[in-house]
């Protein structure tokens, strides 16, 4: 049974579980560290456009569970590699989001 509490822990839990079910398996590498990871894969959207998002922009949500390899987050200059595209860079400054100072959710973008 998935922790449904309102904290960081049932937070995580939460995202695990949808990522599990709905994600998508990516391919992360930093410097010789590499590793399949689920994360959300979404196409930017129009009205996102203009606001520091330029067209053909990708969000890419990760949970910090299956970042533990990297530290619990990704970070801008990583690499990525999602289906059959080629590699591409994670876009400077993904957005950590926390709870009661714990990480619970990175949202990145990648342009290409």
């Amino acid at each position: 049974m998935i922790d449904l509490s309102d904290t960081p822990a049932g937070t995580i839990a939460r995202l695990d579980d949808a990522l599990s079910r709905r994600g998508e398996t990516v391919r992360i590498r930093r410097g010789s560290i590499e590793e399949n990871v689920r994360a959300f894969v979404r196409k930017s959207k129009p009205e996102t456009l203009g606001a520091g998002i330029a067209q053909g922009t990708r969000v890419i949500v990760f949970s910090p569970s299956f970042l533990g390899n990297f530290g619990g987050t990704v970070k801008g200059g990583d690499w990525i590699r999602i289906g059959d595209y080629p590699e591409i860079v994670i876009d400077e400054r993904p957005e950590v989001i926390r709870m009661n100072g714990v990480i619970v959710r990175i949202n990145a973008t990648v342009t290409g």
